[in-house]
């Protein structure tokens, strides 16, 4: 019975190796949304499983049943956090579907530390309008930009859209 367990037991059995188990624990896991709501840092645990047919599972149920309402940027962050190409996706797909622009600036420092080629390109998105303008906002990127452009042979898109809004700022400031 999902009343029986926690959402932290349901969410472990979502990742075990034997199948029945998993479908078993989706299925519980369908029946307790209001609980999961109540338990989104330990539910949303659930997407970054070793298992390819729970975390497509977890996808559809993540974006079905909760809405922007339900999600804090600690929460998304957390997701694209993950060394999962798919569950990294999956938080990018989430934060534009559930964008709030109070919360751009957060976006911009907290995924700006990522190492992901892919987080550092969405990064991008957020320079323009959360970071422009301020000396200090873009001295904390500071680290982010250095990543970026001292990696070799990678993220050439988004060193271009780095040095174009660099060049925007410097023309821009005497700061």
């Amino acid at each position: 019975s999902p009343i029986a367990l926690s959402i932290e037991e349901m969410v472990t059995l979502v990742d075990h190796e034997i199948l029945s188990i998993r479908q078993a624990a989706m299925g519980m896991l369908d029946s307790s949304v209001s609980r999961v709501r109540a338990q989104m840092g330990v539910g949303v645990g659930a997407v970054d499983s070793d298992w390819d047919d729970t975390r497509a599972w977890a996808f559809a149920y993540f974006r079905e049943h909760f809405s922007q309402n339900d999600w804090t940027p600690g929460l998304l962050v957390s997701i694209c956090d993950s060394v999962k190409e798919d569950v990294q996706r999956f938080g990018r797909e989430m934060i534009t579907r559930h964008f709030r622009t109070e919360d751009g600036g957060r976006y911009r420092v907290e995924l700006s530390e990522h190492p992901s080629t892919d987080l550092q390109l969405f990064v991008t998105n957020y320079l323009e309008r959360y970071a422009s303008g301020s000396a200090q906002r873009i001295t904390d990127l500071v680290p982010y930009f250095r990543r970026v452009l001292c990696g070799v042979n990678k993220g050439r898109t988004t060193k271009r859209r780095i040095l174009a809004f660099m060049r925007c700022e410097v023309e821009g400031s005497p700061e």
